[in-house]
């Protein structure tokens, strides 16, 4: 193994304790400094998690730690120019959450930026490396369920705050982008919508997801879609996925089970039933940590492909794009359409 890639971390709220807590417990990142423009921020953090130095300027920071890699974790609606600003010093690698920005204009200018920077970037859509979608991942790849023929979720945040990672998990589940998208919306209040979230997405929105091969998805997502009773006072985790394939059928709910039944007939001796149950949501950042793992296998040149990289940022952007566009128009709209 190659020595700890010097990092540095941008910005020191509530998500950014969990990429320090994550960070400080790998050996394969040495966090250098921590950046936030709240000082008080940064110096807890730095306190928290033993980072030797603290920064309240991101040019300042980069430039003298001169670190391999930076996590990124601001806003989402601050997002474009700090990418800029950090891709600018030339780092190796970039982490950023999601989602990519709050408009798809936005997401196009920080395609263009990562496109002419040499910089590995990833997002952080570390759902799919939890054990209850990764699970699910498995028994689809083992066939258990036969050939995927629907899949039908559903979560109570919208189209930019989950729906993101809604979508990037379908896509990563069915190893593909969906060809067309139909969306039905209705735009506004919605009781866990900030400012922002009520500017650029519908407060409740239907996706159907026409996939190549023929899988379809169907997605409901915000104040009206189905409650998940496990998660009954958490409505940040009523987020949930059934497959239904040709040999049978299989689900995950985040942050509790994934089970699946399949076969049934008495010559293949009655099918069988399997259930994974998971100790919460991303505990101690496990989902997070996997993601962070998977990242230094591509650094240290063990791995080539990341399945949380950019491209797969934009692919995901560009399905939420369709559907916006298809509910304005009240009709299909193909993902390809979507530059």
């Amino acid at each position: 193994m190659t020595d700890a890639h010097p990092t540095v971390q941008i910005g020191c709220g509530d998500r950014g304790q969990v990429h320090a807590r994550t960070l400080r417990d790998s050996d394969r990142f040495a966090v250098r400094a921590v950046c936030d423009l709240d000082e008080s921020k940064a110096r807890d953090t730095a306190d928290e998690f033993g980072v030797p130095r603290v920064y309240t300027d991101l040019d300042a920071a980069v430039e003298r730690e001169d670190p391999a890699h930076v996590t990124l974790v601001t806003p989402a609606t601050a997002r474009n120019d700090v990418i800029g600003a950090v891709l600018a010093h030339d780092p190796d690698s970039l982490l950023f959450e999601k989602p990519v920005a709050t408009t798809h204009e936005e997401v196009s200018d920080i395609a263009d930026l990562v496109e002419a920077s040499d910089a590995r970037v990833t997002v952080c859509h570390q759902h799919i490396y939890g054990d209850e979608i990764a699970t699910l991942a498995e028994w689809i790849d083992e066939d258990r369920l036969g050939e995927v023929e629907r899949l039908v979720g559903s979560t109570k945040f919208g189209v930019y705050e989950h729906g993101t990672h809604f979508v990037h998990a379908l896509n990563w589940l069915l190893d593909g982008s969906p060809e067309t998208v139909r969306a039905y919306a209705e735009w506004g209040g919605h009781p866990f919508f900030d400012d922002w979230h009520a500017e650029v997405e519908p407060s409740d929105a239907l996706l159907e997801l026409a996939y190549p091969g023929g899988a379809q998805a169907v997605v409901h997502m915000g104040t009206d879609a189905p409650d998940v009773p496990v998660h009954a006072d958490k409505p940040w985790l009523q987020y949930r996925l059934d497959a239904t394939g040709t040999e049978g059928h299989g689900q995950f709910v985040l942050g509790s089970h994934a089970s699946a039944r399949y076969g049934g007939g008495p010559e293949d001796g009655g099918g069988g039933f399997d259930r994974v149950a998971v100790p919460g949501f991303d505990p101690e950042g496990s989902s997070t940590g996997e993601l962070y793992d998977i990242l230094a296998d591509c650094l240290d040149g063990e791995r080539d492909d990341h399945p949380s990289d950019f491209a797969s940022a934009l692919a995901t952007h560009r399905v939420v794009e369709a559907a916006l566009r298809s509910a304005e128009r009240s009709e299909a709209v193909a993902v390809d359409d979507v530059p």
